[in-house]
């Protein structure tokens, strides 16, 4: 195999002139107008063979190489522009120097030129065991007329009415499109693969047995390491050194670093040979192993794939999957995916929802202030205005007001795009897993047909395993307990799971929802008192009342949740524990539930009424003690922890675990899946 090289480079005019760089590959002087000096670098021992290829339609003074170049900085005009884009590849050394250039003029026409680029073409031949050619290629195609084109242009971003989209500061939206591809990631592979083709065709063509690839040797399947290229003056300090040690009869030594790496890759690659030669003895071994795999393979391949053998999936479903693998760039959606995707929806509904909210308490304050000016506007001083003001006060917040509702009716109308696309994404994946893991375990089929979000994660997790060919097949960690399989449970843990959640995310925004209404309240009262009039208190009257108002939906999801756990505590334990319910802070509350959704452990509240430390507890309480509650929530820690440890049934199904893994791994081998 001969010795493939491509290097491509952008020339920033920020960094570098166009002119020097053209000098330099070129061995010419070159005066650069720009910095109004002559560009001229060392005299080359053999001078390159330059010219340069253009379209037809592409004007005659680009076959002057000072012209061209010259144009190109007057027409790149920012300060850091991409100026050209350098392309170096080594030419075959088995070919002759009149072979390469043909080579070369050959593979530049065909991939550049008639691609629009001027190309300015610099065979390199100083050494024969090193040629190599630049090409300086024009990043801004040419007009038919001969003038200079656009590499991308503006395009206004429309709705589905054909009408400009409008930004939040009330701009036109627009996106830039590229008119040419070529500073995409997939031209350069290409033109590195035709490069490859290029060589290989020419070794054909002249009868030499050798051939290059721009595949990398991970990608060729090769084990070897590639070897650096050494620069110019590297590779006459080796040769030097390879002169002398021939001459003094003594071992070769590398000098500079990367020829003494390529020393240490070269013993590398000779180990590997040696160790590929081993590895084919033991391929027979490896087919009679790989047979035992062959059903987890089949299985593997249809989970991450699950959607495409279903002849009756809906356009709707196939629209939902594109747009899941979409947004996280890759073919198989996990359970992760999806629940980031909801976490995402969930915080999108809360922040419309409050904007909704906000707008509906912008309408009240408008209406407010309306009904103020009609009635008695001498009270409009409360909201910061005046008789005179109001008008072109309330103006502007109307104004403001129906830009508001247009912004938020478009996001929710965008909203409830996505919403349809999850809500048919989440069902379809709901029924392929609950189809898959009941064709493993049938055993579980009537805990698992209850659709909720614990048997998901649980059957998901499950199949994720089997599809993991590096780990051993397990089952779920389900227990064969009878109350898992009546809907009222799995009805109840949703509950609980709902109040959890509601809870835990509202008692936080409580705190600072309310420091935020205490310090408006503070602000709007000290504004009316000093007697300020103006934009500024009418924006802390607006603020003010959305603050309050939002403020009172929070205390009331919080007491919504508070309530759902106390019925949801009842309904546990019953209304005989009703005492010791009602001496619960709402921080024992949601320990008492976390422990039963996550662990599975039912706290006997019968035992702790019955201890010595409830006792002791009930007499603190009494005396009003601090820290009264702390001790409540040991107690309860202290008897989830001895009921994980003491339950008699848990023991069972622990006891049985092994044999329930057994059971099930030997029935998948049984169907050889």
């Amino acid at each position: 195999m001969g010795i493939f090289y491509m290097k491509a480079k952008i020339v920033n005019k920020a960094k570098q002139s166009a002119i020097a760089k053209a000098a330099y590959v070129s061995g010419q002087k070159i005066y650069s107008e720009r910095d109004e000096e002559n560009k001229n670098y060392r005299r080359r021992e053999v001078m390159p063979e330059s010219f340069i290829l253009a379209p037809l339609h592409a004007p005659n003074w680009v076959y002057n190489r000072e012209k061209l170049w010259n144009e190109v900085e007057k027409v790149e005009k920012p300060y850091n522009a991409q100026l050209l884009r350098e392309i170096v590849v080594a030419l075959p050394i088995e070919l002759s120097k009149d072979k390469n250039i043909e080579l070369i003029s050959e593979f530049v026409k065909t991939n550049f030129v008639d691609a629009g680029m001027v190309a300015d073409v610099n065979v390199h031949y100083d050494k024969d065991e090193n040629p190599h050619a630049h090409v300086l290629l024009t990043v801004r195609p040419f007009n038919e007329d001969g003038t200079w084109g656009k590499k991308s242009k503006k395009e206004y971003i429309l709705d589905e009415n054909g009408k400009n989209v409008i930004d939040d500061n009330g701009n036109k939206k627009s996106k830039k499109i590229n008119l040419v591809n070529w500073n995409d990631k997939e031209t350069l592979m290409k033109w590195r693969e035709n490069w490859a083709e290029a060589v290989n065709e020419k070794y054909k063509e002249l009868g030499i047995n050798a051939s290059i690839s721009h595949l990398s040797n991970e990608k060729l399947g090769l084990e070897k390491i590639a070897r650096h290229r050494l620069t110019r003056e590297e590779y006459y300090v080796e040769e030097k050194a390879k002169q002398a040690a021939i001459e003094n009869s003594t071992p070769y030594e590398p000098v500079t670093t990367y020829g003494k790496l390529n020393y240490e890759i070269e013993k590398f690659n000779q180990q590997i040979d040696l160790i590929n030669s081993q590895i084919i003895n033991l391929e027979a071994e490896k087919e009679q192993l790989d047979g035992t795999r062959n059903s987890l393979i089949i299985f593997a391949n249809r989970r991450e794939n699950m959607f495409v053998h279903m002849a009756e999936v809906s356009e709707e479903i196939k629209e939902a999957v594109q747009f899941m693998q979409k947004r996280y760039k890759t073919d198989f959606i996990t359970l992760d995916n999806i629940n980031d995707f909801e976490k995402s929806m969930k915080n999108w509904t809360n922040k419309i929802s409050r904007a909704a909210r906000e707008h509906e308490s912008t309408k009240v304050f408008i209406q407010e202030i309306h009904n103020t000016f009609e009635k008695n506007p001498d009270n409009l001083y409360k909201f910061g205005l005046t008789k005179e003001s109001f008008v072109t006060e309330y103006n502007a917040l109307l104004e403001q007001f129906k830009y508001n509702e247009k912004k938020l009716t478009n996001e929710y109308e965008n909203y409830k795009n996505i919403k349809g696309i999850q809500q048919a994404f989440d069902e379809a994946y709901y029924k392929e897993t609950f189809k898959q893991f009941t064709g493993l375990y049938p055993d579980y089929e009537n805990i698992v047909r209850f659709k909720t979000n614990e048997n998901l994660k649980v059957m998901a997790k499950c199949l994720e395993e089997v599809s993991n060919l590096n780990k051993k097949v397990i089952v779920n960690d389900f227990y064969e307990n009878d109350i898992l399989e009546r809907k009222d449970e799995h009805e109840l843990r949703k509950s609980i799971s709902k109040n959890l959640e509601q809870y835990q995310q509202f008692i936080k925004l409580q705190f600072t929802f309310n420091k935020a209404f205490e310090n408006l309240q503070s602000k709007y009262t000290d504004q009316l008192l000093n007697g300020h009039m103006g934009d500024e208190v009418v924006k802390t009257s607006v603020e003010y009342l959305k603050t309050k108002r939002e403020f009172e939906y929070i205390q009331e999801k919080v007491n919504d949740a508070k309530k759902g756990m106390y019925d949801d505590l009842i309904t546990i334990y019953g209304n005989d524990n009703k005492e010791v319910i009602n001496q619960l802070r709402d921080k024992e509350k949601v320990q008492i539930l976390k422990t039963y959704i996550d662990e599975r452990v039912y706290i006997d509240l019968d035992t702790l009424k019955q201890s010595k430390e409830y006792e002791q507890y009930q007499k603190q309480a009494a005396a009003n003690k601090p820290n009264t509650g702390d001790l409540m929530s040991q107690m309860l820690a202290a008897l989830a922890s001895e009921s994980m440890a003491q339950d008699p049934k848990r023991n069972k199904y622990d006891q049985q675990k092994r044999k329930k893994r057994n059971r099930f791994s030997n029935k998948l081998n049984e169907r050889n899946i």
